[in-house]
Protein backbone atom coordinates (compact mmCIF):
# COMPACT_ATOMS: atom_id res chain seq x y z
CA UNK A 1 0.00 0.00 0.00
CA UNK A 2 1.18 3.55 -0.77
CA UNK A 3 0.28 5.96 1.31
CA UNK A 4 0.13 9.69 -0.15
CA UNK A 5 1.11 12.71 1.53
CA UNK A 6 2.00 11.02 4.54
CA UNK A 7 3.58 13.18 6.37
CA UNK A 8 0.92 15.49 7.01
CA UNK A 9 -1.04 12.69 8.76
CA UNK A 10 -0.54 12.58 12.72
CA UNK A 11 1.93 9.40 13.28
CA UNK A 12 -0.42 7.94 15.64
CA UNK A 13 -3.02 7.15 12.93
CA UNK A 14 -0.71 5.90 11.28
CA UNK A 15 0.75 3.53 13.29
CA UNK A 16 -2.50 2.27 14.59
CA UNK A 17 -3.28 1.79 10.15
CA UNK A 18 -0.20 -0.32 10.48
CA UNK A 19 -1.42 -2.53 13.60
CA UNK A 20 -4.90 -2.94 11.24
CA UNK A 21 -3.45 -3.69 8.19
CA UNK A 22 -1.01 -5.82 9.77
CA UNK A 23 -3.73 -8.00 11.28
CA UNK A 24 -5.33 -8.52 8.24
CA UNK A 25 -2.35 -9.34 6.05
CA UNK A 26 1.12 -9.85 7.68
CA UNK A 27 3.11 -9.73 4.66
CA UNK A 28 1.69 -5.97 3.56
CA UNK A 29 4.47 -4.06 2.38
CA UNK A 30 3.55 -0.37 3.92
CA UNK A 31 5.14 2.96 1.66
CA UNK A 32 4.95 6.47 2.33
CA UNK A 33 5.03 9.18 0.00
CA UNK A 34 7.12 11.67 2.53
CA UNK A 35 8.24 14.36 0.48
CA UNK A 36 9.03 17.99 1.05
CA UNK A 37 9.54 19.59 4.15
CA UNK A 38 10.12 22.83 2.62
CA UNK A 39 10.12 22.66 -1.33
CA UNK A 40 12.18 23.02 -3.47
CA UNK A 41 14.67 23.46 -0.33
CA UNK A 42 15.14 20.52 1.83
CA UNK A 43 13.06 17.29 2.36
CA UNK A 44 11.73 15.46 4.96
CA UNK A 45 14.30 13.13 6.79
CA UNK A 46 11.95 9.82 7.09
CA UNK A 47 13.40 8.34 9.95
CA UNK A 48 10.65 8.51 12.58
CA UNK A 49 8.39 6.93 10.05
CA UNK A 50 11.26 4.21 9.33
CA UNK A 51 11.37 2.85 13.21
CA UNK A 52 9.37 -0.49 12.55
CA UNK A 53 6.21 1.08 14.20
CA UNK A 54 4.89 3.02 11.15
CA UNK A 55 5.91 2.29 7.22
CA UNK A 56 8.41 -0.32 5.71
CA UNK A 57 9.61 2.12 3.56
CA UNK A 58 9.09 5.48 1.91
CA UNK A 59 9.70 6.58 -1.90
CA UNK A 60 13.07 7.17 -1.68
CA UNK A 61 13.43 10.42 -3.66
CA UNK A 62 16.30 11.27 -1.08
CA UNK A 63 18.35 8.82 -2.81
CA UNK A 64 17.38 10.16 -6.98
CA UNK A 65 18.61 13.79 -5.67
CA UNK A 66 21.99 13.27 -5.24
CA UNK A 67 22.21 10.76 -7.48
CA UNK A 68 21.03 12.87 -10.36
CA UNK A 69 23.60 15.33 -9.00
CA UNK A 70 26.45 12.95 -9.39
CA UNK A 71 25.78 10.90 -12.01
CA UNK A 72 24.00 13.29 -14.36
CA UNK A 73 25.70 16.26 -13.33
CA UNK A 74 22.83 18.51 -12.18
CA UNK A 75 22.88 21.65 -10.13
CA UNK A 76 24.56 22.16 -7.92
CA UNK A 77 26.88 19.24 -9.16
CA UNK A 78 28.29 16.51 -6.41
CA UNK A 79 31.64 14.91 -6.64
CA UNK A 80 32.31 11.20 -5.57
CA UNK A 81 33.02 12.43 -1.88
CA UNK A 82 30.07 14.62 -2.31
CA UNK A 83 27.91 11.86 -3.49
CA UNK A 84 29.01 9.18 -0.81
CA UNK A 85 28.39 11.74 2.20
CA UNK A 86 24.81 12.37 0.81
CA UNK A 87 23.80 8.46 0.87
CA UNK A 88 25.35 8.47 3.69
CA UNK A 89 22.98 10.55 4.96
CA UNK A 90 20.53 9.49 3.33
CA UNK A 91 20.77 6.19 5.35
CA UNK A 92 21.53 7.53 8.45
CA UNK A 93 18.84 7.07 11.60
CA UNK A 94 16.86 4.36 9.62
CA UNK A 95 17.20 0.78 10.35
CA UNK A 96 18.80 -2.14 8.28
CA UNK A 97 15.68 -3.76 7.57
CA UNK A 98 13.96 -0.50 6.26
CA UNK A 99 16.66 0.63 4.11
CA UNK A 100 16.46 -3.00 2.31
CA UNK A 101 12.74 -2.04 1.88
CA UNK A 102 13.35 1.42 0.70
CA UNK A 103 11.18 2.41 -2.49
CA UNK A 104 14.55 3.69 -4.57
CA UNK A 105 12.64 5.47 -7.65
CA UNK A 106 14.09 7.40 -10.67
CA UNK A 107 11.04 8.87 -11.41
CA UNK A 108 6.72 8.77 -10.29
CA UNK A 109 3.64 10.49 -11.62
CA UNK A 110 4.33 13.61 -9.23
CA UNK A 111 8.10 14.10 -11.10
CA UNK A 112 9.72 14.36 -14.40
CA UNK A 113 10.13 11.17 -16.71
CA UNK A 114 13.67 9.72 -15.84
CA UNK A 115 15.14 10.51 -19.28
CA UNK A 116 13.68 14.19 -18.95
CA UNK A 117 15.33 14.91 -15.72
CA UNK A 118 18.87 14.27 -16.76
CA UNK A 119 18.15 15.55 -20.27
CA UNK A 120 17.60 18.80 -18.14
CA UNK A 121 19.78 19.11 -15.47
CA UNK A 122 18.85 22.16 -13.76
CA UNK A 123 17.87 21.74 -9.96
CA UNK A 124 15.31 18.50 -9.65
CA UNK A 125 11.87 19.31 -9.63
CA UNK A 126 11.89 23.03 -10.04
CA UNK A 127 10.53 24.78 -13.25
CA UNK A 128 10.45 21.39 -14.54
CA UNK A 129 8.53 22.77 -17.92
CA UNK A 130 8.37 25.00 -20.49
CA UNK A 131 6.26 27.41 -18.97
CA UNK A 132 8.09 28.25 -15.92
CA UNK A 133 11.40 27.56 -17.95
CA UNK A 134 11.57 27.96 -21.65
CA UNK A 135 15.23 26.54 -21.95
CA UNK A 136 13.50 23.14 -20.47
CA UNK A 137 13.70 20.29 -23.63
CA UNK A 138 11.04 18.05 -23.84
CA UNK A 139 12.18 16.25 -27.10
CA UNK A 140 13.56 13.19 -27.30
CA UNK A 141 17.05 12.73 -25.03
CA UNK A 142 19.79 12.37 -26.44
CA UNK A 143 22.40 9.84 -26.51
CA UNK A 144 24.81 11.10 -23.76
CA UNK A 145 21.20 11.07 -21.80
CA UNK A 146 20.93 7.46 -22.43
CA UNK A 147 24.53 6.37 -20.92
CA UNK A 148 23.95 8.49 -18.36
CA UNK A 149 20.65 6.55 -17.53
CA UNK A 150 22.80 3.70 -17.80
CA UNK A 151 25.05 4.39 -15.19
CA UNK A 152 22.06 5.34 -12.75
CA UNK A 153 20.27 2.13 -13.59
CA UNK A 154 23.24 0.04 -12.57
CA UNK A 155 23.50 1.24 -9.29
CA UNK A 156 19.95 1.41 -8.80
CA UNK A 157 19.67 -2.52 -8.87
CA UNK A 158 23.09 -3.03 -7.03
CA UNK A 159 22.52 -0.64 -4.79
CA UNK A 160 20.80 -0.85 -0.59
CA UNK A 161 17.32 -0.32 -1.48
CA UNK A 162 14.32 -1.45 -3.56
CA UNK A 163 14.84 -0.66 -7.28
CA UNK A 164 11.29 0.92 -8.50
CA UNK A 165 10.69 1.17 -12.51
CA UNK A 166 7.86 3.96 -13.31
CA UNK A 167 5.82 2.71 -16.06
CA UNK A 168 7.00 3.50 -19.23
CA UNK A 169 10.77 5.00 -18.38
CA UNK A 170 12.19 1.22 -19.70
CA UNK A 171 11.32 1.83 -23.15
CA UNK A 172 11.67 5.72 -23.27
CA UNK A 173 8.34 7.23 -23.57
CA UNK A 174 9.69 8.07 -27.66
CA UNK A 175 8.12 5.25 -29.38
CA UNK A 176 10.11 2.45 -27.66
CA UNK A 177 13.64 2.16 -27.39
CA UNK A 178 14.55 -1.34 -27.35
CA UNK A 179 18.34 -0.99 -26.10
CA UNK A 180 17.03 0.85 -23.03
CA UNK A 181 14.12 -1.64 -22.17
CA UNK A 182 17.13 -4.10 -22.69
CA UNK A 183 19.23 -2.71 -20.17
CA UNK A 184 15.93 -2.91 -17.73
CA UNK A 185 15.86 -6.33 -18.44
CA UNK A 186 19.24 -7.54 -18.01
CA UNK A 187 20.11 -5.90 -14.70
CA UNK A 188 16.30 -6.82 -13.60
CA UNK A 189 17.85 -10.37 -14.12
CA UNK A 190 21.08 -9.65 -12.32
CA UNK A 191 19.93 -8.49 -9.57
CA UNK A 192 17.18 -11.79 -9.27
CA UNK A 193 19.66 -14.21 -10.29
CA UNK A 194 21.50 -12.77 -7.04
CA UNK A 195 18.48 -11.52 -4.98
CA UNK A 196 19.75 -12.27 -1.91
CA UNK A 197 23.44 -10.35 -2.31
CA UNK A 198 22.06 -7.32 -3.51
CA UNK A 199 19.03 -7.56 -0.94
CA UNK A 200 21.14 -8.34 2.12
CA UNK A 201 25.00 -7.86 1.08
CA UNK A 202 27.09 -5.61 3.07
CA UNK A 203 28.05 -2.48 1.55
CA UNK A 204 31.94 -1.38 1.43
CA UNK A 205 33.33 1.82 -0.75
CA UNK A 206 36.07 1.03 -2.08
CA UNK A 207 37.36 3.74 -4.76
CA UNK A 208 35.88 7.54 -3.54
CA UNK A 209 38.06 9.27 -6.53
CA UNK A 210 37.44 12.66 -6.49
CA UNK A 211 39.87 13.91 -9.07
CA UNK A 212 38.99 10.89 -11.74
CA UNK A 213 35.30 11.23 -11.64
CA UNK A 214 35.21 7.37 -10.33
CA UNK A 215 33.37 5.59 -7.86
CA UNK A 216 33.66 1.73 -6.73
CA UNK A 217 31.61 -0.55 -4.39
CA UNK A 218 31.25 -3.81 -2.96
CA UNK A 219 28.41 -5.73 -1.95
CA UNK A 220 29.35 -8.79 0.40
CA UNK A 221 27.08 -11.81 1.43
CA UNK A 222 28.78 -15.04 2.84
CA UNK A 223 31.31 -15.99 -0.24
CA UNK A 224 29.11 -14.16 -2.50
CA UNK A 225 30.36 -10.28 -3.55
CA UNK A 226 30.25 -7.92 -6.39
CA UNK A 227 32.32 -5.40 -7.48
CA UNK A 228 30.47 -2.10 -8.84
CA UNK A 229 32.55 0.29 -10.59
CA UNK A 230 31.53 3.83 -11.98
CA UNK A 231 33.37 6.03 -14.22
CA UNK A 232 31.36 9.53 -14.29
CA UNK A 233 34.43 11.63 -16.59
CA UNK A 234 35.00 12.35 -20.47
CA UNK A 235 38.50 10.10 -20.47
CA UNK A 236 39.17 6.03 -19.92
CA UNK A 237 40.18 5.09 -16.15
CA UNK A 238 42.52 2.39 -14.76
CA UNK A 239 40.71 1.45 -12.15
CA UNK A 240 42.29 -0.76 -9.38
CA UNK A 241 40.46 -1.97 -6.15
CA UNK A 242 41.61 -4.24 -3.20
CA UNK A 243 39.64 -7.49 -3.09
CA UNK A 244 39.56 -11.02 -2.23
CA UNK A 245 41.84 -13.38 -4.21
CA UNK A 246 39.62 -15.54 -6.72
CA UNK A 247 37.80 -15.69 -10.32
CA UNK A 248 36.04 -12.06 -11.25
CA UNK A 249 33.46 -12.16 -13.86
CA UNK A 250 31.98 -9.17 -15.61
CA UNK A 251 28.44 -9.91 -15.53
CA UNK A 252 27.49 -6.63 -16.73
CA UNK A 253 27.75 -5.00 -19.40
CA UNK A 254 30.06 -7.73 -20.58
CA UNK A 255 31.69 -11.33 -20.15
CA UNK A 256 35.25 -10.94 -19.55
CA UNK A 257 36.97 -13.31 -16.46
CA UNK A 258 40.65 -12.48 -14.52
CA UNK A 259 41.92 -13.92 -11.81
CA UNK A 260 43.12 -11.34 -9.07
CA UNK A 261 45.25 -12.15 -6.37
CA UNK A 262 44.70 -8.94 -3.84
CA UNK A 263 43.84 -5.95 -6.90
CA UNK A 264 40.71 -5.91 -9.28
CA UNK A 265 42.20 -4.10 -12.13
CA UNK A 266 39.74 -2.80 -15.08
CA UNK A 267 40.68 -0.17 -17.66
CA UNK A 268 36.99 1.64 -17.17
CA UNK A 269 35.73 3.52 -20.57
CA UNK A 270 34.43 7.03 -20.30
CA UNK A 271 30.35 7.03 -19.01
CA UNK A 272 30.29 3.39 -18.45
CA UNK A 273 29.93 1.48 -15.24
CA UNK A 274 31.27 -2.81 -14.67
CA UNK A 275 29.43 -5.00 -12.50
CA UNK A 276 31.77 -8.04 -11.30
CA UNK A 277 31.18 -11.18 -9.57
CA UNK A 278 33.89 -12.59 -7.53
CA UNK A 279 34.23 -16.47 -6.39
CA UNK A 280 36.70 -17.99 -4.05
CA UNK A 281 39.16 -20.34 -6.04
Amino acid sequence: FRLDVAEIVPLDFWREYRRVVRGINPEAYLVGEVWWETWPETMFDPAPWLQGDVFDAVMNYRWYEPTRRFFGGAQPALKASGYVAALDSVAAGIPGPHLQAMMNLTASHDSPRFGTSIYNPGRYKYRVNPRENTDYRIDQPDRRTREIQELILVHQFTYVGAPHIWYGDEVGMWGGDASLRETYQRLIHLRKDHLRLFVDGDLTWLEVNDANSVLVYQRALGDERAVVMFNRSEDVMEVSVPVDPGTYTEQWPGNRTLRVQDHLTVQVPPLYASVWLGADE
